[in-house]
């Protein structure tokens, strides 16, 4: 007997002969036709006699939410199980998310832990990751349920990120592997802080999450650091002021998606400090070093290598890897004469001894509130001229139980995807009502 949430087979159609062999999950019956509201497994809807359906599994005879959120979260992961880094295959994935946003908050879990699953090849880790990039895309600017995959991806990213640096990036062996998972890393953080997704800081925090293993750090290591600069840096996270910001501090810099124990949050700070301490073509010193006749030298950082936690540092046509704590930025000259010149300054302007405020480095008067209001009027009106964008061939906007999306209208070419950009195929609108 077919129920809500049963699983079907349909057969037995002669106008849309393609459809027999199909799988499905049964949403509901219309009591004025009689036909069953089938969802495919690429996400799409047929309304259907019984007489064209065969139970594969029985669902139960009851719209509860239990019942309807087990049979979503079903087809993701079926579709989950067949995708390919194809952009037809991930836009199916996509579309149906956006379908089901009413259980936004059970897809996104299972597409945050599908992401992180040991043992996942880099093609499969790369579909995920386009797939996640696709949803928010289309979630961000949404005022339907779709809108909470923005918030949940915020809150989520972080732990996955971490974990996915652990049993994937950093277990890569072969060059060409590394290369094309670090090549997707960096165009998804690039694609992120280009739509401007999350806070200012949060992808450099996923991106050393990901990159580096997070170290314990006592007051006292932090205090003996003979970098300066970075001793500093390190030490404010142990100033009693802080402990309280601290939670705060995580989540604005992508480090974690909900409050941690302090220990955890400081470590995981100082962690993003030392790790963006340093950057390519940065000028260093080498010290401590067992090697005795490289300490002193001077070199310049080209990469990081996450998998063996260390710094190509090239001296001069030497090639060496060092670890973080062996190297010690050189200061420019630029570098040097600001920080003279902020010493001479002595912070006048503001009083404090410290350096200038924003409002002392401000030139001109202050905007009055007219023109504060007729600046907020221009960019409500910039907002509302906004249109989604096709980008992929085969693409066009049709309107959806929840809201309008770009979706598949004819099949595509199957190539492999190179970029997210290839699969930012629109952005959910609310329906015209």
């Amino acid at each position: 007997m077919i129920a809500v949430g049963s699983r079907v087979r349909l057969h037995g159609l002669k106008a849309k002969p393609w459809l027999n062999g199909k799988d499905g999950i049964c949403k509901d019956r219309k009591a004025d036709t009689g036909r069953w509201t089938v969802t495919l497994e690429n996400g799409s809807t047929v309304a259907l006699k019984a007489d064209n359906l065969s139970v594969i599994s029985q669902g139960i005879n009851s719209k509860s939410t239990a019942v309807s959120v087990s049979a979503v979260v079903e087809g993701l992961e079926h579709l989950l199980s067949r995708m390919e880094t194809t952009r037809q295959s991930i836009c199916d994935a996509m579309v149906y998310c956006m379908e089901h946003a009413e259980h936004a908050a059970a897809l996104a879990r299972l597409l945050i832990s599908a992401l992180a699953k040991p043992g996942l090849n880099t093609r499969v880790t790369s579909a995920r990751l386009f797939l996640i990039s696709d949803v928010l895309h289309n979630a961000r600017r949404s005022r339907t349920a779709a809108s909470q995959f923005h918030t949940l991806f915020q809150e989520m990213l972080p732990e996955a990120f971490e974990k996915l640096g652990r049993v994937w990036l950093r277990q890569l062996r072969t060059e060409d592997d590394r290369a094309h998972g670090e090549s997707v890393i960096r165009h998804l953080f690039k694609t992120w802080d280009s739509w401007r997704a999350f806070p200012r800081l949060f992808t450099k925090g996923l991106e050393c999450l990901l990159y580096a293993p997070v170290l314990d750090m006592t007051a006292k290591e932090a205090a003996s650091e003979p970098d300066e600069k970075l001793r500093q840096k390190l030490s404010r996270w142990f100033s009693g002021m802080t402990q309280s910001e601290l939670p705060s501090a995580c989540q604005e810099r992508g480090l974690a998606g909900k409050a941690l124990a302090t220990v955890t949050c400081r470590a995981r700070l100082c962690h993003f400090e030392r790790y963006w301490h340093l950057r390519p073509g940065m000028k260093v010193r080498l010290r401590g070093l067992q090697t005795a006749h490289l300490n002193g030298l001077l070199g310049e950082l080209e990469n990081w290598d996450p998998v063996a936690g260390r710094w190509k540092v090239r001296l001069r046509a030497e090639l060496k890897a060092v670890k973080p704590e062996n190297l010690v930025p050189e200061e420019s000259k630029d570098e040097a004469d600001a920080a003279h010149g902020a010493a001479a300054l002595g912070g006048a302007g503001n009083g404090s001894g410290g350096p200038p405020s924003v409002d002392d480095l401000l030139d001109g008067e202050p905007l009055s509130e007219q023109e504060l209001a007729a600046a907020a009027e221009e960019a409500a009106a910039a907002e509302a001229a906004w249109r989604p964008q096709v980008l992929m061939p085969g693409f066009s906007s049709a309107p959806g139980r929840t809201g309008i999306w770009t979706q598949v209208t004819e099949p595509g070419p199957a190539g492999d995807l190179v970029s997210p950009d290839n699969l930012n195929v629109g952005t959910a609108r609310d329906a015209h009502r």
